[in-house]
């Protein structure tokens, strides 16, 4: 709730949209998975912090464990995104228009009376 179409997120809440959270047996290997996920991350209709993440996640002091409060201000003060930000929601539209949803199934019981978004996106999911 609070999240509609045509909405604006206050930057504060920015972060409350989504949470990524990797592990692995070693840093190196944590890493490697982060910046994987944050590549193949998608979130339409608002703009995030994504190629940000990237940035600091591949840059080496990130990797060598350099970090401290100071850490952002030090090495990320003048970041620019290397590419233009793309808003991505026409692939969202189009997905949607060349694959329609089918009719869920119905339901029975408390779960008929409360739609489920997991029963009604349909088969392309986000």
């Amino acid at each position: 709730s609070g999240i509609f179409s045509g909405g604006t997120v206050p930057m504060e809440y920015d972060p409350l949209l989504g949470k990524l959270i990797v592990w692995a047996e070693d840093r190196d290997r944590a890493i490697a998975r982060m910046s994987r996920a944050l590549a193949e991350h998608a979130v339409l209709g608002v703009k995030t912090i994504i190629p940000f993440l990237a940035d600091v996640v591949a840059s080496e002091p990130f990797r060598k464990g350099d970090t401290h409060t100071a850490f952002i201000e030090e090495h990320f003060a003048n970041w620019k995104p290397g590419r233009p930000d793309a808003d991505l929601s026409f692939l969202g539209f189009l997905a949607d228009e060349l694959f329609p949803r089918q009719e869920a199934p119905k339901a029975v019981g408390p779960a008929a009376e409360t739609p489920s978004p997991w029963r009604t996106l349909g088969h392309w999911r986000l």
